[in-house]
């Protein structure tokens, strides 16, 4: 087909994708280059789009093209989430293109399991955790572990945040759930969101925030799974007054201190005045990978420091937010350093063992789960290789390495 041909496309649709992507007619006319008259006309069926036009719209809206030409909306919009929470006055509609895009590309995934796992057959675990809100915080945790399979001596073995981060995700994909660590939105907008199924539920992550703070938001979001109550999150404070948030933090925190560990403490046993010098909290914080706050907000519901204890340290509380990934500047002065080693003769000195960051971010977005379970797909003869690719969102060479890492991970295992 010609590009320069112009495609009859139904215009009901065309308008249904436009605003399920959140974009106005303003903004997707800035996108395409062309005058918000043109857009109008397409939608009102006035004119039509040639194929590449209607190309360009199907990215902008990510949407396949041939959906343009269905005679009638979808029936269902699999994007929907029900709230926004923690923020008084936010609702779906306020989502931002990214964070509907993100919801989007999370149930398309998933809905890519529930295909392979219907051709092969493959054995997919009924998502059990169930909570009511009245539930008592500790039994819940302790059951949520054994459900885990994680014993205190094994979680106490985890020397540092990133080896705990990968090891709960581990533990919580082992129970049928989805984890998808997300790029490129402002922990401000989105930390965190739970999508609730009977089988494969899914559970989001900001990949910016720090390592505790993703740790605390995987059972953050957890928790929301347990109550059946999914959405979006982007809690910045612990001082939340809905029932459901305060819960959901409660529950994070037992699991990830719990209250007879940390009373048991040497430490936790000696404090007397209300407070806690830095030393020992940075000890307690590294001993349960989380942060300070955490751990003065479970000694304060413990009863072992004061509130104005904790009043005193929260202006420096800044630790859950990561530094921004690299920025262009960043590229652009490696870029000029390659180009005067080039120059002189000399060559960089290289860490072989450095791991391949696409193949590392790869597997964060996709998850260990859905990623093993793609490729099992494949090697079964389930799905051909643009298929594989299509499900992965990568390119040939980059999921070989992919296969790689998930094949160690199992042999450790």
């Amino acid at each position: 087909m010609s590009t320069s041909v112009k495609v009859k496309i139904n215009p009901e649709v065309l308008v249904w994708a436009r605003k399920t992507a959140n974009y106005n007619i303003e903004k997707i006319s800035k996108k395409m280059d062309l005058d918000s008259d043109r857009i109008n006309d397409w939608e009102n069926g006035k004119e039509t789009p040639t194929y590449i036009q209607l190309l360009d719209l199907a990215n902008y809206y990510r949407r396949p093209a041939m959906l343009f030409f269905s005679p009638k909306i979808p029936e269902s919009d699999p994007d929907s989430v029900p709230d926004f929470r923690t923020v008084p006055g936010r609702k779906k509609g306020d989502y931002s293109t990214q964070i509907l895009f993100e919801l989007r590309s999370a149930r398309a995934r998933r809905y890519n399991l529930t295909l392979v796992s219907a051709l092969g057959e493959y054995e997919i675990p009924k998502f059990n955790l169930k909570a009511q809100i009245n539930d008592n915080i500790q039994a819940l945790a302790e059951k949520t572990k054994e459900e885990l399979g994680v014993s205190w001596g094994r979680q106490d073995s985890l020397k540092n945040y990133n080896q705990a981060l990968e090891f709960w995700i581990s533990k919580v994909e082992d129970i049928g759930v989805l984890v998808f660590q997300f790029y490129d939105i402002e922990p401000k907008e989105m930390r965190g969101y739970a999508i609730y199924y009977d089988k494969l539920p899914i559970i989001g992550i900001n990949v910016r925030e720090h390592p505790h703070g993703k740790l605390f938001t995987l059972f953050h979001e957890l928790g929301h799974l347990a109550l059946n109550k999914e959405g979006v999150s982007n809690f910045s404070s612990y001082e939340l007054k809905d029932d459901v948030e305060i819960f959901c933090n409660n529950f994070a925190a037992e699991i990830l201190v719990p209250k007879n560990q940390l009373l048991e403490m040497g430490s936790v046993k000696r404090i007397a005045d209300g407070t806690i010098d830095s030393l020992t909290l940075f000890r307690l914080s590294k001993r349960f990978n989380v942060s300070s706050e955490v751990i003065i907000r479970r000694l304060l519901s413990l009863k072992k420091v004061s509130w104005e204890f904790l009043q005193e340290k929260k202006e420096k509380w800044n630790s859950y937010i990561a530094p921004k990934y690299r920025s262009k500047k960043e590229d652009q002065n490696e870029e000029k350093e390659e180009v005067k080693l080039k120059k002189s003769g000399k060559k960089k000195n290289k860490d072989k063992t450095k791991k391949d960051p696409n193949v590392s971010r790869a597997l964060k977005r996709n998850g260990l789960y859905y990623t093993g379970m793609i490729l099992e797909a494949y090697n079964d003869d389930l799905i051909n290789a643009s298929d594989l690719s299509e499900f992965l969102g990568e390119k040939l060479h980059t999921i070989t390495e992919m296969e790689s890492r998930v094949f160690k991970r199992g042999v450790e295992e």
